[in-house]
This record gives structure tokens, C-alpha cells and sequence, in this order.
């Protein structure tokens, strides 16, 4: 696994491509060199020589060409001072910072620090903003910065909206962008500290505090400073003061115009159309609308008079009457079917189901909510209702009776291994077709067929789709035989083999079941020959002899296959 790398690390992949030709680059103070020549025909901004005292680096050049500005929307502190928050932090495979500096690079004093609530790669720190300051930006995506930005402030503009509400912007200039691994330009290296401490924030898992703040101890104000601060307050509170009070006048305009507009409205016929929706809400028992002179209020909201208020307030009650009446349908049917379908509530409990009467009955489990079942008040719900209990009573007689039989299994099978029978029968199985043919029987005292309990490849297309494969039973259990037949084509012989015989005999039940196999397989093949020679099937003759055939011919009448390959040829 690779090891993610530190700030520091991250900060000097940077490097190369910022200080190609200025390795002091991120020094506060960058050592003088001497003055090069830059002879390239190609660019046009080129010059023969640069002076040593006024080069900054020995891509500055480049920053002749004109930089992208553009709006910023920033916040305020309480007293309207343009101001931005220091965010972000890293996340699980990336993270996104902004730092704030002055005009020097310098951390900043905040006006605010957050120390609670939500913190995690969020707002932290809120520092005042001006001319000259500078924003860094840095995203990072699995340890590497994939997109940087350096902003520079060129100028701000607060405006007091209302006395309440400050809206500010801030223009800004992009001093330096690094995409798609480089820097357009190479930065002022006295942003160096900032760029580290923005991939440091950016690269912190969900960072949940400022970074690069300028943390010591405030000066204290002299006496003049905080009079003058006080009376600038003051002059501020009594200019906001003015706006509050303009804003609440122009508010009272206009509310008493809405208002008078209101009342013409409501004389125009709009009051009356609300008093005949009263009465239609009396009949339904929803709450009656307070009319007023200019506004009515409804569900402790106060609204004016308009064809649209209005109008929604008659659509609202229309639904509320179609609900009333459902309600009504509801209650009727419930008073007639809830004592029908209560008739069954015992055997609703036998069954482990629990029953609840509304709009419609619910039977539900109480293990599950997923396993409810729905019914609706009206005969044919009755009806289905009825049919479903006796169902699931059917269901758990089954259930339980496969419990029972399952119990009874384990105890023979146990039983079976104590007696030493026989494990792990395989019989090949093919049911269709003329060649390869098999079948193997699991016969129980009672003559039943007891089923395979399993397949030697149970993911078989042809087992899937035809149930052809191995059959395998894990044990036998006592008193039960297991016989098998198998035949390879139409004209060779049927081979059958007992496999396992009780010690105990057979059952009389077991020999009918026998002679029925035997008699089905005769069936079968009676009068089949091959495809290819043209032979018939041989006979089964006593088959698997363990029972005596009403139909088996005397041996001196049958053909062997020898007797038929020379009559009828190979």
C-alpha cells in the first residue's frame, strides 16, 4: 500500500514547476542573481535582459499578459466590514481549502473563531478583507493538488440593504492558477507560507479548526482609538436606524395598500363565496375561516382577499368533503362487516396472525410487517378473507406434518447408521431417449418411492432441465430396498440389480410397487427396435426376481440376444 503523503510533501511536488530557475522561491527573502539574457525569437514578450533589482523570478515575464478579474460574493461582519470565513478540510480521497492573507502574505487576526456546532470541513475562522489581501485556494485529490487558485482583492463594496442586511462583493484578480500539473505563472514568493498552509488544511481529515490566523495576544486599544471606534458606532447605529425606519414606513405603504385592495375585493363578492365555503365546512366539521375586514385567517394563517386565495381555500374544503364522505363509506361499512370478519378472530390467532379492522382489514405477522395481507369491507373481501384462513390452516398442517416426517427421518437415519446400512447411493438417472438409459428406487416398507436427496451436480443444464444426472442418497434407512435399472440402447439387454435387500424380507406393499416398476419398463419397450440393426428389445424377463410375473414367459420360449443377432443379422 502506498503511503499518503504530508503537506510537506505534497507542497514540494510543487516546486518544480514553480521554481524551475528559483530554488529560493519560498525563502521570505530570495537571494539576488545576477542579471540573465532571454533571447527567443518565438515570444514576442522576450527581452535581452532583465535588471537583478527589479526581477522577481525568472518567469515573471509571463506576467505581462493580461489577468482574468471578475465578482465575488463575500459576508460581512455584524458591523457591515467585508469580510470571508478560512474553510474546508480533507475528506476520504481529496479535500479543498481557503486561506485568507493580507497584503504581505500575512496571517490575520480573526474576527470570529468557531469552536462548535457542525465543524467538519466547514466554516472556521471569519477575518475582514480589503484591498490587497489575497485568497488561496487549493483542491486535492488523493494526495495530490489537483486544481490551485491565488486570488487577489482589488476592491470591495458593502451595502446596507435595510438596516438589517448587508450585501457585499469583492473583485478579484487571479494572480496564479495551477491546472493539469503546472502553473500558468510562478507567485509572489511571499505566498509560499499560505499556499503550504492551504494543502495542509485541505489535506487535514475533516479539519475542524482555522489554520493560518495570526493568533497573538491583541494590542490593547488607547483611549482615543476606542472613542473614536465608539463614536463611529454610534454615527453607524443612528445611519441604520433611519434605514430600519424607512424600510418599516415603505412596508406600512404598502401593506395598507394590499390591505384597502383587499377590502375591495372582499366587497366584491369574494366574502360571500368564503361565507358559503363556512357553510359547506360546518357540514363536514373542518375548521370554519375567521372573516375580517381587509384579510381572513384560516389554521392560524392570515391571508388577504384574492381570487387565488380564494379559489385555493374552495378546492382545499371540495377535498375535504370527498374525504368526509369516504369517511362516512368507511364508518357504514365497518359497522356492517367488522362484526363479520371479528367472527374469525380465534382462528386469526391459531394461525399466529394478528388483525386489525379500518378502511379494510389487515392480517399481518407480528415477526414482520412485510408479510401483511389486505382485505376490503365488502362481501368478496369476506369471501377471500375466509378462503385465506382455511389456505394458510392447510398450509400449517403441512407444515407440520413435514416437521413430523422430517423428525421421524432423522430418527431412522440415525437408527440406519447404528445398524450399519448402507450411505451414499449414486445411481445414474436418464428418463428419455433409446441409449444410456438408468433409474434407481428407494422403496419404503409402506411402497412409497423415497426421493433423492440430492444430485452429484446439482448445477447441471440437463439435471436443471431434464433431471438427468447421478442421484444420490446419503442413507437408507431401515426395511427399505434400493433397485436399479439400466439399459445402454434399444437392442441390448435390460440389466437390473438389486443394490440393497432388507434382512427383514419385503413388504407386501414393496412387491406390488416392484412388480409395478418391472411392468412399466415391459411397457416401455415392447415393440422397440433399433434405429440402426432393426433388432427388437429383448424381454425384462423376471426382471429383478424378486417377485413371480402373472406375464413372464417360460425361458425356452424367449430369444437370447445371440438367438436375434443371427436371425436378424448384425
Amino acid at each position: 500500500m502506498t503511503t499518503p503523503k504530508t503537506p510537506t510533501e505534497i507542497f514540494e511536488t510543487l516546486n518544480p514547476a514553480l521554481t524551475t530557475e528559483t530554488p529560493d522561491l519560498i525563502n521570505e527573502n530570495p537571494t539576488p542573481k545576477p542579471a540573465q539574457e532571454y533571447k527567443s525569437s518565438q515570444d514576442p514578450r522576450s527581452v535581452e535582459k532583465i535588471p537583478a533589482e527589479t526581477k522577481k523570478s525568472s518567469l515573471s515575464i509571463l506576467d505581462e499578459a493580461p489577468k482574468k478579474r471578475y465578482s465575488i460574493n463575500i459576508t460581512t461582519t455584524k458591523r457591515g466590514i467585508p469580510a470571508m470565513w478560512e474553510k474546508g478540510g480533507g475528506r476520504t480521497s481529496g479535500g479543498s481549502s481557503q486561506i485568507i492573507t493580507g497584503r504581505n502574505g500575512e496571517a490575520r487576526r480573526p474576527v470570529y473563531v468557531r469552536k462548535s456546532g457542525s465543524l467538519s470541513c466547514a466554516e472556521h475562522a471569519l477575518i475582514t478583507v480589503h484591498e490587497g489581501f489575497y485568497i488561496v485556494n487549493v483542491d486535492l485529490s488523493r494526495g495530490e493538488v489537483s486544481y490551485a487558485s491565488i486570488l487577489k482583492i482589488l476592491n470591495t463594496s458593502v451595502k446596507d440593504i435595510d438596516g438589517h442586511n448587508w450585501e457585499a462583493k469583492a473583485e478579484v484578480q487571479e494572480e496564479n492558477v495551477f491546472s493539469n500539473g503546472e502553473w500558468d505563472t510562478v507567485f509572489d514568493p511571499k505566498l509560499a507560507s499560505a499556499l503550504k498552509s492551504a494543502i495542509g488544511k485541505a489535506s487535514s481529515y475533516h479539519c475542524r479548526s482555522a489554520y493560518f490566523i495570526d493568533s497573538s495576544e491583541k494590542k490593547e486599544q488607547t483611549a482615543e482609538q476606542k472613542a473614536k471606534k465608539e463614536a463611529e458606532m454610534r454615527r453607524q447605529d443612528v445611519e441604520r436606524a433611519k434605514l430600519r425606519d424607512q424600510k418599516n414606513k415603505r412596508d406600512a405603504e404598502v401593506k395598507a395598500m394590499k390591505e384597502a385592495e383587499s377590502k375591495k375585493l372582499k366587497e366584491s363578492g369574494l366574502g360571500e363565496r368564503l361565507e358559503n365555503v363556512n357553510e359547506r365546512r360546518k357540514r363536514i366539521e373542518a375548521p370554519i375561516i375567521e372573516l375580517q375586514d381587509c384579510y381572513f385567517i384560516i389554521s392560524s394563517q392570515i391571508r388577504l382577499y384574492s381570487e387565488e386565495n380564494v379559489k385555493n381555500i374552495e378546492d382545499l374544503t371540495t377535498i375535504l368533503e370527498n374525504e368526509f364522505k369516504e369517511k362516512m363509506r368507511t364508518e357504514s361499512l365497518k359497522a356492517i362487516f367488522a362484526p363479520k370478519f371479528a367472527k374469525y378472530e380465534e382462528k386469526v390467532t391459531e394461525l399466529g396472525f394478528e388483525m386489525s379492522i379500518n378502511k379494510e382489514v389487515i392480517l399481518s405477522t407480528p415477526s414482520s410487517s412485510y408479510s401483511s395481507k389486505t382485505f376490503p369491507l365488502s362481501d368478496d373481501g369476506l369471501i377471500n378473507f375466509v378462503t385465506f384462513l382455511e389456505e394458510r390452516k392447510l398450509e400449517k398442517i403441512r407444515e407440520d406434518i413435514g416437521k413430523q416426517l422430517k423428525l421421524k427421518y432423522l430418527e431412522e437415519k440415525l437408527e440406519a447408521e447404528k445398524l450399519n446400512l448402507p450411505k451414499d447411493i449414486q445411481i445414474w438417472r436418464r428418463r428419455s431417449g433409446r441409449t444410456n438409459r438408468g433409474e434407481g428406487w428407494v422403496i419404503t416398507k409402506d411402497g412409497s418411492l423415497r426421493e433423492n436427496d440430492g444430485t452429484l451436480d446439482p448445477y447441471s443444464k440437463r439435471y436443471a432441465r431434464y433431471g438427468e444426472g447421478i442421484m444420490i442418497w446419503e442413507q437408507i434407512l431401515p426395511g427399505e430396498i434400493v433397485l436399479k435399472w439400466s439399459k445402454t440402447s434399444s437392442a441390448s439387454e435390460h440389466v437390473f440389480e438389486v443394490v440393497h435387500l432388507p434382512e427383514e424380507g419385503l413388504t407386501e406393499a414393496q412387491k406390488e410397487k416392484i412388480l409395478e416398476i418391472e411392468e412399466k419398463i415391459e411397457k416401455e419397450w415392447e415393440g422397440v427396435a433399433g434405429v440402426s440393426s432393426g433388432i427388437p428389445s429383448p424381454s425384462i424377463e423376471n426382471g429383478f426376481g424378486l417377485c413371480k410375473r402373472a406375464k413372464a414367459l417360460d425361458k425356452t420360449t424367449k430369444a437370447s440376444v445371440s438367438d436375434l443377432l443371427n436371425k436378424f443379422g448384425r
